[in-house]
């Protein structure tokens, strides 16, 4: 009898693991896309709601496809995962007793939590991709309003090595974000990987050693783009003709 009680307490408290897994995983998937927040039975509502993102942002409309299917595929994993919770709720509530159940309860209970693991690992990951900087190429570089030569010139950028954080890419073009807060599409082959900043701050001292005791070298002010050779936990080593120095990163902008 004690050994009895003891097989169905410590099912149940793997039980509980997994439908909390379960519970979390279908609520992170479920959350709808931007400007994609329905449900599949309302299918021409998502084909409209698409076409619409494409004329707002000039896209052309085989980016419909990758909204579609990434929805399609987003809402597919939920219902699969909500049939699972029915139904291991509903097995586990007949055979909690059973050897065999407490088995499969602690495989699927390590399995669900090491994917729940690696979802939101993975969302860190795409965070930090998703917020990358890189500087124009040439003196004078077009920014559009889609992704392709056929749409229309926004604003040009009159200056080489300007910073630009990239949103999101399409094909052969990247939707950037310049310090204003402007956005548009600028092809891949205008822009580099080299490391620039923009001085945010009114002015900003370029110091001999990243310390607010050092020997200032230079003063650089509002606007200022300047070349970045490394960076540390607050400072960035920078670079302007003969002057090498260290500026307070709060200060700049272009940096990760």
């Amino acid at each position: 009898t004690t050994s009895a009680v003891s097989s169905v307490s410590t099912s149940g408290v793997l039980v509980t693991i997994i439908l909390f897994s379960l519970a979390v995983i279908k609520s992170k998937l479920s959350t709808p896309l931007p400007k994609l927040a329905i449900i599949l039975k309302f299918l021409p509502a998502l084909i409209i709601e698409a076409s619409i993102v494409s004329e707002i942002h000039g896209i052309k409309i085989s980016t419909f496809s990758i909204f579609f299917f990434k929805s399609l595929y987003e809402y597919f994993l939920s219902f699969l995962l909500l049939t699972i919770e029915k139904f291991s709720s509903s097995f586990l509530s007949i055979f909690s007793g059973s050897f065999l159940v407490m088995r499969i309860t602690n495989f699927f209970g390590i399995f669900f939590i090491f994917f729940l693991i690696v979802i939101i690992s993975s969302n860190k990951v795409y965070g930090f991709k998703k917020n990358k900087y890189l500087i124009t190429k040439y003196d004078e570089v077009n920014v559009r309003n889609g992704p392709g030569l056929n749409n229309l010139i926004l604003f040009k950028i009159l200056k080489k090595g300007y910073p630009l954080l990239i949103v999101e890419n399409f094909e052969d073009w990247f939707r950037i974000e310049d310090v204003e807060g402007r956005k548009g599409w600028v092809s891949k082959t205008q822009l580099s990987n080299q490391l620039s900043a923009i001085v945010i701050s009114s002015a900003e001292n370029i110091y001999k050693f990243p310390n607010l005791n050092s020997k200032v070298l230079a003063i650089v002010k509002r606007n200022f783009v300047i070349e970045v050779t490394k960076c540390r936990e607050n400072w960035c080593k920078v670079s302007e003709k003969e002057i090498k120095g260290w500026v307070n990163k709060d200060g700049l902008w272009g940096i990760k």
